[in-house]
């Protein structure tokens, strides 16, 4: 899926001063009462990273796009 095509979750989050895609997106799943290792797979689905053993950080444009983000959050932290 295009990331074009992937909205954002309805509920969303602040970001935290250097934080992590993988904080952020746990934080992202328990406000959209998803569990952190549901959202983590959907991710990695789309990001077509390996789900046993996924680098979050090489995922941070889905991780934006989910949460509602400006493009490039975390290449700027």
């Amino acid at each position: 899926m295009p990331l074009a095509d992937v909205r954002a979750l309805p509920l969303r989050v602040r970001p935290v001063a250097a934080e992590t895609v993988t904080g952020f997106l746990g934080r992202l799943a328990n406000a959209n009462s998803l569990t952190p290792r549901d959202l983590r797979l959907h991710i990695t689905d789309l990001a077509g990273l390996s789900p046993s053993r996924p680098n979050l950080e090489r995922a941070a444009a889905w991780a934006e796009r989910l949460g509602g983000l400006t493009p490039g959050h975390f290449a700027a932290d």
